[in-house]
């Protein structure tokens, strides 16, 4: 009874309408402490005065969204964007920002008044795509705007921007430091650049995170926790080419790369937890009357389990000079034709216990905004290095629904966006405290 009480109560403030969830077997076990917090929450002028301001900021979150898409920002390459939105954070209302131009990571605080643990809240500044793809942006008849790379993680940046907004102008106090990064290379081979570079024992800031929550395209409903561990590599054939005609009996490089694939694609993966294997991409090679000197292969490995990964891993990586000592004994030249692995990713694999603080909170979030959140599958997100380093953390939606991700047509449609900033909102506020009202609960 105490529990619907305060949903009710939460509802009522709000002006909201509770729609019942529907708990699958995974979800959390919402504690007594947890439903505290967000009964004095739902009750704080300035909290429920924040939230209400989320809808009334949108157009000024969408502008944001529009100036940041044209800026752009492929993995390794975001200094532009970088610098952009570190003056966007100043703007929102933080004066403690800082650029990283090691990594090129920008990040404000939003001081609490307790000084030492951080609450972490980050959106990835890269996109997928190279200079030279986004000319602009356009917008359909139904408000729907279409750009390469708005979806991920443009809207999510301009989230961000209007969550501190919330805090700022309406006078909501944290009681723990809030840290708000645009962070590098999540993408592709940016190898979670980011993260890597904030959340280590050797950063100021990061050695104090006691909660990561990364914000990520889509509705806030969808929880993801587990991490998709991936490893990738370079693999490079390396021999001394030549005519094809003239020089012909040189083992080559293309040939060998071709008798690896072979034996690669016949590797068996485990059942379960889903694992994967694919060589991408292929280069190699001058003309097609030379044999090739040199040749590169892109491979991807994944898993849901870490002791799959690295057991698919051993596998395949004793298979690449297999390829290359057979092409050499088809011209008996032992020897001719070398290999080299580099490794270029390594995301790792990841779990964490359910009923942690951090996803009761955005569970309960989502619970008091009408939302029937989930917890999802395993994912490969920011929160893959987290989880790894043994920071709480969650990937959520920033709102506005996106189709074409990864795609020259990505789109993203704002409309309603704002309701997902609502529920993030008051996830922060619940694990970072709110000044005078609810001590934090921390992500553990």
């Amino acid at each position: 009874m105490r529990r619907v009480s305060y949903l009710l109560t939460a509802m009522l403030v709000l002006a909201l309408t509770f729609v019942p969830a529907v708990f699958a077997a995974e979800a959390p076990a919402v504690s007594q402490e947890v439903l505290d917090v967000y009964g004095k929450l739902a009750k704080d002028p300035k909290v429920t005065s924040a939230v209400k301001f989320l809808e009334s900021d949108h157009e000024q979150r969408v502008q944001y969204v529009k100036d940041l898409v044209v800026i752009e920002a492929p993995s390794h390459k975001e200094e532009n964007r970088c610098r952009a939105y570190a003056a966007l954070l100043k703007e929102a209302g933080l004066s403690d920002v800082t650029i990283d131009e090691k990594s090129w990571n920008c990040w404000g605080i939003l001081p609490g008044t307790k000084k030492g643990p951080v609450v972490f809240v980050d959106a990835h500044l890269d996109t997928v795509f190279d200079f030279g793809t986004v000319t602009g942006y356009t917008i359909d008849e139904k408000g729907v705007i279409h750009a390469p790379g708005i979806g991920d993680d443009t809207s999510a940046l301009g989230g961000m921007l209007s969550v501190i907004r919330a805090f700022v102008k309406n006078g909501v106090k944290p009681v723990y430091d809030i840290v708000f990064v645009g962070t590098v290379g999540e993408e592709g081979l940016g190898d979670l650049k980011g993260m890597k570079a904030f959340l280590n024992e050797n950063h100021p800031i990061g050695k104090n995170v006691v909660a990561v929550i990364d914000f990520e395209g889509g509705g806030p409903e969808r929880i993801t926790y587990l991490c998709t561990g991936s490893h990738r590599y370079f693999i490079d054939f390396i021999g001394p080419g030549g005519h094809s005609f003239g020089a012909f009996g040189t083992p080559s490089t293309i040939h060998a790369a071709g008798r690896a694939i072979a034996k690669v694609a016949d590797v068996q993966v485990p059942s379960g937890p889903k694992t994967t294997f694919t060589v991408g991409m292929i280069e190699g090679g001058t003309s097609v009357n030379s044999i090739a000197a040199f040749c590169r292969l892109q491979l991807d490995m994944r898993s849901n389990l870490m002791d799959n990964l690295l057991s698919l891993e051993k596998t395949i990586m004793s298979l690449w000079q297999l390829g290359a000592d057979e092409e050499n004994a088809r011209w008996n030249k032992p020897g001719t034709i070398t290999v080299k692995t580099t490794m270029v990713g390594d995301r790792p694999a990841g779990s964490q216990d359910e009923n942690i603080k951090l996803i009761q909170a955005h569970w309960q979030s989502n619970l008091m905004f009408g939302y029937t959140p989930s917890l999802t599958s395993a994912s490969s997100t920011n929160i893959n290095w987290s989880v790894y380093k043994g920071y709480p953390s969650i990937c959520v939606g920033a709102g506005g629904g996106s189709t074409g991700n990864h795609s020259p047509s990505e789109t993203w449609d704002p409309a309603g966006a704002w309701k997902a900033l609502q529920v993030s909102f008051m996830t922060i506020c619940a694990v970072a405290g709110v000044d005078g009202v609810t001590q934090p609960l921390g992500g553990k």
